[in-house]
C-alpha cells in the first residue's frame, strides 16, 4: 500500500475514517488513469499556413513565429524550455519534426496543466550525443527530469521525422518515424500516481523545445502539428 496505509497508521484512530481516505485516494488514481484511457485520435491539424498562431497558450519564453509555413522559435543562448500548446481532448499530439542542421533539443507535450507541470517527449541531437536521441520527460512542479524513457542513436541532424506522443491506459508512448530517412522506433513510462495528480488533468497538448548554448540552435521546425 505504501504512503496509502500511512493515514491508516499514524494519523486516524478507527479503520472506518482510514478506510474511506484510502478507499477516496485509490478512486482518484482511478479516476485519473480512466480519463487517459482512449482509442480515439486527435482530429485537428495546423499547416502553419498562415503567419497568425492566435489559439494557441505558450508556457515559458514567447518568441513563437512562422517560418515559411513552420513553426519556429526564436533562439536564446540562456537556459530556457517553451512550449505552445492548445486544447486537446485526449492526450495525443503528433507532427512533422525537421531536425535543426546543428544542435536541436524539439518536440511535443501532452497533459499540459501548465509550463511547471506537463508530459513531454524531445528528440535530442547535441555535442554530448552526436548521434541523437529520444526521450519522454516531465515537468512536474516546476522540476525537469528528461531521462523518464530513452533510446540513444539513429538520428540525423537536419533530417525530418513524423513524431508522435500519446497517453493511453496511463502509459505515455512516443513514437518516432523517419520521413526523410530510414528510422522507426517507440519508447514508453508508465505514469506514476504523483505524475497523474501534478498534470494528469492537464488538457492542453502542442509542442516543446529548450534552448541553451549547447543543446539547441533555434534552427527545429514543426509541421503538420495534429492535436
Amino acid at each position: 500500500m505504501g504512503d496509502l496505509a500511512a493515514p491508516f497508521m499514524t494519523v486516524c484512530g478507527g479503520f472506518a475514517i482510514c478506510g474511506v481516505r484510502i478507499v477516496k485516494k485509490i478512486a482518484t488514481s482511478f479516476l485519473l488513469v480512466a480519463a487517459l484511457t482512449t482509442s480515439a485520435l486527435a482530429s485537428t491539424t495546423d499547416t502553419f499556413s498562415s503567419s497568425g498562431i492566435s489559439g494557441y497558450a505558450t508556457g515559458g519564453r514567447a518568441g513563437w513565429f512562422i517560418d515559411d509555413g513552420r513553426l519556429a522559435h526564436t533562439y536564446t543562448s540562456n537556459m530556457g524550455t517553451v512550449e505552445m500548446v492548445r486544447h486537446a481532448d485526449i492526450p495525443h499530439a503528433e507532427a512533422d519534426l525537421t531536425l535543426s542542421s546543428g544542435r536541436s533539443n524539439a518536440g511535443l507535450t501532452v497533459l499540459w496543466k501548465d509550463h511547471s507541470n506537463h508530459l513531454w517527449a524531445k528528440l535530442e541531437i547535441s555535442p554530448g550525443n552526436p548521434g541523437g536521441l529520444m526521450t519522454i520527460g516531465r515537468e512536474r512542479g516546476g522540476n525537469g527530469t528528461s531521462l523518464l524513457a530513452v533510446s540513444r542513436g539513429g538520428l540525423k541532424a537536419g533530417e525530418t521525422y513524423h513524431v508522435t506522443l500519446a497517453v493511453e491506459d496511463g502509459v505515455a508512448r512516443f513514437t518516432v518515424i523517419g520521413a526523410s530517412v530510414p528510422f522507426s522506433h517507440t519508447i514508453s513510462y508508465r505514469l506514476s500516481g504523483q505524475d497523474l495528480a501534478a498534470f494528469g488533468s492537464g488538457d492542453y497538448a502542442g509542442v516543446r523545445a529548450k534552448y541553451l548554448f549547447d543543446e539547441d540552435d533555434g534552427g527545429s521546425r514543426w509541421d503538420n502539428l495534429t492535436v
